[in-house]
C-alpha cells in the first residue's frame, strides 16, 4: 500500500486543511489524495459541482420535454401511466445518464486535489449495506445506485404525488397538466441527491479509481477534442 503523509503547508509546516477545510485528507507517495472522511470527500468543489449540475439538468431536461408532451393535455391521475412510469424507471435512467459520463472530469479534478480515493475503512457500514459500490463494472454499480434511489425516492414521490393531487381542483385523484409539468421535473431533480453522492463514492473506491485513472489518463500531446471524444467513448467502461 502506498505510504501516506499529511498535507502540510510549505511555510509553516502545519497540516493543511484547505481541501474541504476538514483536515481528513492525506496524500500518498504518488500524489493521490486519500479521504478518510466521507464528508470531506463530498464537500470538495468537484463533488459539489457535479451535484448542482445534475440537479439543474435533472430539472431542465424533463421540464422541457413535459412542456411539449403534457402541457396541452388534460388532467393526469396521480397514479396514471405517466407518473407511474417516472417512478418505476426514473431512478435507473437518472443513475445511468448522470453517472456514466461522470469520469470525464475526474483526472483534472484529481490533479487539483478535488477528487481522490475514499478509504473503505472510513465507510465500513455504508459498504456493508451497499456492497455494489465496490464492483468493478460501472454499469452494474450505476444500476445498484438506481435501485437504492428507487427504494427511497419512488415511495416518497408517490406520497407527495397523492398529496398534491388532493389539493388540485381537477378532482380528488387528478393533477392538472400545469401542475404535473412542474411537479414531476422537481421530483426528478432531487433524485440527484441520492444518485450522485453514491455514484461518486463508487468511483472513489481504490480499485475503481485506479481504473478511471488508467482509462481517462491525461495525455500531454493529445488535442482537447480528441481527448474529449476518447473519454466519451471509454467512460462507460470505467
Amino acid at each position: 500500500m502506498p505510504q501516506l503523509i499529511e498535507l502540510v503547508d510549505a511555510e509553516s509546516a502545519e497540516p493543511r486543511a484547505d481541501l474541504g477545510k476538514l483536515g481528513d485528507v492525506k496524500v500518498d507517495e504518488n500524489g493521490t489524495r486519500r479521504f478518510t472522511s466521507l464528508r470531506s470527500f463530498l464537500c470538495t468543489p468537484f463533488c459539489m459541482g457535479q451535484l448542482i449540475f445534475n440537479i439543474v439538468c435533472n430539472f431542465l431536461g424533463p421540464f422541457c420535454l413535459y412542456i411539449v408532451v403534457f402541457l396541452n393535455a388534460g388532467p393526469e391521475r396521480w397514479n396514471g401511466k405517466p407518473m407511474m412510469g417516472i417512478m418505476l424507471t426514473g431512478p435507473f435512467v437518472s443513475a445511468l445518464l448522470g453517472l456514466t459520463w461522470l469520469p470525464l472530469g475526474i483526472p483534472e479534478a484529481a490533479a487539483k486535489g478535488w477528487f481522490g480515493i475514499v478509504e473503505p475503512e472510513s465507510v465500513p457500514c455504508l459498504l456493508r449495506a451497499l456492497p455494489f459500490l465496490l464492483w468493478r463494472r460501472s454499469v452494474l454499480r450505476h444500476l445498484g445506485v438506481g435501485f437504492v434511489a428507487f427504494c427511497i425516492w419512488s415511495p416518497t414521490v408517490l406520497v407527495l404525488d397523492r398529496f398534491v393531487a388532493a389539493l388540485e381542483q381537477d378532482g380528488p385523484q387528478a393533477m392538472s397538466a400545469q401542475a404535473f409539468v412542474v411537479f414531476a421535473p422537481t421530483c426528478i431533480a432531487f433524485m440527484a441527491l441520492i444518485t450522485i453522492p453514491l455514484g461518486l463514492l463508487g468511483f472513489a473506491m481504490p480499485d475503481n479509481y485506479a481504473r478511471v485513472e488508467g482509462v481517462m489518463a491525461i495525455t500531454v500531446r493529445e488535442a482537447f477534442l480528441k481527448r474529449f471524444w476518447r473519454r466519451m467513448f471509454l467512460a462507460p467502461t470505467c
